[in-house]
């Protein structure tokens, strides 16, 4: 970047010297101000405003979107078989950000889809739920995971019905609500049956 203002600026001192033959200093003194605004201001000021750019761009605030977590071990070990090595990698994780539901949850599944382990499943599940910002999407996910986890895997669903009347309950009037209420429902059925047998 030094070049061309030095280059610019070597020739406003030339051009300055053979105007000084002619009109004087006043007008050198213009011109030569000139040439050093060209030569040293302006690029100190570029180069301020690039540093700051550059600063912005690689070095952000953080006021932006929080970056999302990854989990590329835990997932690669989940992957290639080795769930209790995966369920570790999580747990740490899980430990390291008390606030995330993600890990929580993916111990979950991997208890109940990979291991048969399904109290541990129901316990994880509970976790997630716990961590998990209250009404929003993966609370009403991790919901309906634990009522089918109750219902079909430990085959007690009876464990279901204060989620699901709490749920009911909490969100009336919308498609969530109605689901719980519905399946609240289908499970009392089915419990009643169970005692008539």
């Amino acid at each position: 970047m030094w070049p061309l203002p030095g280059a610019m600026g070597g020739g406003l001192f030339g051009y300055a010297g053979m105007l000084y033959g002619r009109w004087g200093g006043g007008m050198v003194l213009v011109l030569v101000f000139a040439g050093l605004l060209l030569t040293f201001t302006l690029p100190l000021a570029f180069a301020a405003l690039s540093g700051r750019a550059a600063n912005a761009l690689y070095n952000p605030s953080g006021s932006g979107a929080p970056r999302r977590r990854e989990y590329s071990q835990a997932e690669s070990l989940a992957a290639r078989g080795l769930y209790d090595e995966a369920v570790a990698a999580f747990e740490v994780a899980s430990a390291e950000d008390p606030t995330d539901p993600t890990p929580s949850l993916r111990i979950a599944r991997i208890y109940r889809d990979r291991l048969a382990k399904h109290e541990d499943s129901a316990l994880w599940f509970k976790r997630a739920l716990d961590r998990a910002e209250p009404g929003s999407g993966i609370a009403l996910l991790v919901v309906k995971e634990i009522v089918e986890l109750y219902a079909v895997k430990l085959g007690s669903p009876a464990r279901a019905v204060p989620l699901l009347a709490r749920l009911a309950e909490g969100r009336p009037g919308t498609p969530e609500g109605a689901w719980a209420r519905e399946e609240l429902r289908r499970l009392k059925e089915q419990l009643a049956e169970g005692r008539d047998a």
